[in-house]
This record gives structure tokens, C-alpha cells and sequence, in this order.
């Protein structure tokens, strides 16, 4: 059931912050008026989601259905968010159940992270908790506003092995945002314009380090996602490591070469507005 579990958004990346020095090629969006980040993933307490999905492992494409469902949530460090539950079925059948926390507002999205899943992560990724000092972003950033080109999503960084001064990042996701593109939203049968990012996620350490840590595997992947203003997440193609993470799912490292698909195709929003 592996191949159907999604990896929880909060738990598995760091950012890697790439500096952008071509500031003639880079997308830079003027805010529009009444427009923020929460409009572009809109939604309070009551608000559902459904989507198509499809992913291609190393043996078969499957396929499955998540569906979303947006709940009053909790305080968490003396932050408010919201639980967003996916459930996912196989051919009918109940494949999956994840859960996340979010919050929203005019500057950005924010998936809360699991610590306790963070440090579960590294372990899977041969990184002993009893030998590390980490610091890891406490949110990664799913939505950044005004869209600038390019933004940190999540990073995770070893600051000592075992007592010994290293400084390095593990983990990274970069977020880019890649400008307006017209796109079908199957769930009104309409091409309607979406803002289009592309996640870059990679995992590793540099060749000095991995005398220290030989273990860690070398990972990168890439996934693009759609959103559309006052409807939230359309669209996403790509590697199934990143596509489950930006829709609060659960997925291995060892699962990051699969490539999915997921297509929004009803949704019932809900404001308190």
C-alpha cells in the first residue's frame, strides 16, 4: 500500500535558498487590488475538495481519488490553524487517511510541521537523532504573496554531528513561480487563468560531508502545481514525492522517481467571511 501513501508535506524538506542574480528574466507579479495569498487557497471550516488522481510507479499507473475536507483546527504554539483531512480511495476502497494543519493570510499559506515526523524522516534517511543538531523552518510556505520569482519553501540544517560544527543543509524545497497560464478546470469545465509554480525539492549533502554521513541519499524531484484565484489548488503534475506533499499526503523517499497527476473535479467552498 506503499505505492499509495502520500508524504506529509511538513515532515520531509528543507529549503534550499538559491539566490536569483538574472533580474531581467525573473517573474515579479504587481499585487492586484482585494487580492491575497488566501484567495488562492480559499476555504474555512466545511470546505471540500475532490480530485482525480494518477500516478505512474516502476510497474503500473494507479488509480485513485483524494478527497479533501477542511475542519476547524487547533492552537499550536499558540497559532491557529486549520485540519485538512485527505482521504484517499483505490478502485472504491479506502487506500489511505492523512491529516495536516494550515494557516493563511494576506502574505502566504503555511503547512505546519511535524517535528516528530521531521526527525522520523532523517532517521529513514540514516541520520541518527542521538548525533545531530538540527534547526528546520517551524511552516513551509506553499503560497507566497505578491509572487516574486522564486521562494524558500522549507529547509532543514544540520548544525553539528556528533559535536562537531557543520552547518549544512540536508533538505530543500524552492518554490518558482513561473507566471499566468490558462488551464482546463475540469470540476466547472472551464479554461480559466491559473498562477503556475513549479517546487524543486532536493536532498543531500555536499561531497565534504559525506564522510560524516554517508548514508544520505542524493534525491531531487520536481512537480508544477495550478492555482486558480478564489478556488485554491487545480492542478498538479510531476514526481509524486512533491505532488503528495503539497496535498498533505504520505509518501517515502524511496518512492520520490514516481511522476503523478491530480485534477481538481468538485469542490464545495466554504467562508466565514
Amino acid at each position: 500500500m506503499k505505492k499509495y501513501l502520500y508524504l506529509y508535506i511538513v515532515i520531509l524538506f528543507t529549503m534550499l535558498l538559491i539566490s536569483c542574480t538574472d533580474t531581467d528574466n525573473a517573474v515579479i507579479e504587481i499585487p492586484e487590488i482585494d487580492v491575497d495569498a488566501s484567495d488562492f487557497y480559499p476555504g474555512d471550516a466545511g470546505t471540500t475538495y475532490t480530485y482525480e488522481s494518477e500516478i505512474e510507479t516502476d510497474s503500473t499507473n494507479v488509480q485513485s481519488e483524494r478527497n479533501s475536507t477542511i475542519e476547524s483546527g487547533k492552537i499550536i504554539n499558540r497559532t491557529v490553524y486549520l485540519k485538512q483531512t485527505n482521504v484517499r480511495t483505490v478502485s472504491g476502497v479506502q487506500a489511505a487517511t492523512e491529516t495536516l494543519f494550515f494557516r493563511k493570510d494576506s502574505k502566504g499559506v503555511y503547512f505546519y510541521v511535524d517535528s516528530d515526523a521531521l526527525i522520523e524522516l532523517l532517521d529513514s534517511l540514516g541520520v541518527a537523532e542521538s548525533d545531530v543538531e538540527i534547526s528546520a523552518d517551524a511552516e513551509i510556505v506553499l503560497v507566497s504573496y505578491p509572487f516574486t520569482s522564486q521562494w524558500s519553501a522549507f529547509g532543514v540544517t544540520i548544525d553539528s554531528y556528533k559535536g562537531l560544527p557543520l552547518n549544512v543543509d540536508i533538505m530543500a524545497l524552492t518554490a518558482s513561480y513561473e507566471g499566468e497560464e490558462d488551464v482546463l478546470v475540469e470540476a466547472v469545465n472551464e479554461t480559466m487563468t491559473a498562477k503556475k509554480i513549479v517546487y524543486t525539492f532536493k536532498i543531500g549533502l555536499p561531497d565534504a560531508y559525506e564522510q560524516y554521513l554517508p548514508d544520505v541519499p542524493s534525491v531531487k524531484a520536481e512537480a508544477t502545481a495550478w492555482f486558480v484565484q478564489d478556488i485554491g489548488l487545480v492542478k498538479t503534475e510531476g514526481s509524486s514525492f512533491i505532488i503528495g506533499a503539497i496535498s498533505g499526503g504520505d509518501i517515502e523517499v524511496t518512492d520520490s522517481s514516481y511522476s503523478m497527476a491530480e485534477t481538481l473535479v468538485d469542490y464545495d467552498i466554504v467562508s466565514n467571511d
